[in-house]
């Protein structure tokens, strides 16, 4: 009786863990973003005539409303159009650019000269590592094995012998 109740709960342990690694990995593959890389310099061009288009109320179809980031990338803002533009506390003068290093996790909606909304969203997320994949199997793990745990104290230990 005794072996048979640390089988199960071995069992249960192992199936537990299975489930967290299967669910924790399938999530993963399957919400893969942008976060799963290092940092790196991510570029975002002014284009020509935009400060003119912006001044008429048209939409730069280009220039995306929000930018997700990984902490440590370097945002580089190239001014190719023949205006000063603003980004935030930036000041970016016409055929000049402005780098800014993403160093916090961080939300950030700054005020700008080159859309048509004035606004621009930046999402400061942390990379994703083999670390944080870690964590969360083992997080998810400890409720998956104790699930199992009580399954297999709750099913019965013997076979109900058949009537005939």
């Amino acid at each position: 009786m005794r072996k048979l109740i640390l089988k199960r709960l071995l069992f249960s342990a192992l199936a537990g863990l299975v489930m967290a690694v299967l669910i924790n990995e399938i999530s993963y593959e399957i919400l893969r973003t942008t976060q799963d890389r290092p940092p790196e310099i991510v570029r975002l061009t002014i284009s020509p005539g935009t400060a003119e288009r912006v001044a008429h109320g048209e939409a730069d179809m280009s220039m995306p409303t929000s930018l997700s980031f990984v902490l440590g990338d370097m945002l580089v803002v190239d001014n190719q159009d023949s205006v000063a533009h603003q980004l935030g506390p930036f000041f970016i003068p016409a055929g000049s650019s402005a780098t800014l290093t993403l160093d916090k996790v961080e939300n950030f909606s700054y005020n700008c000269s080159f859309r048509a909304d004035n606004s621009l969203g930046l999402t400061v997320l942390p990379a994703v590592t083999g670390v944080t994949r870690m964590q969360g199997i083992i997080f998810s793990a400890l409720p998956m094995i104790i699930l199992f745990s009580l399954y297999g104290f709750i099913a019965p230990l013997q076979p109900k012998e058949k009537k005939t």
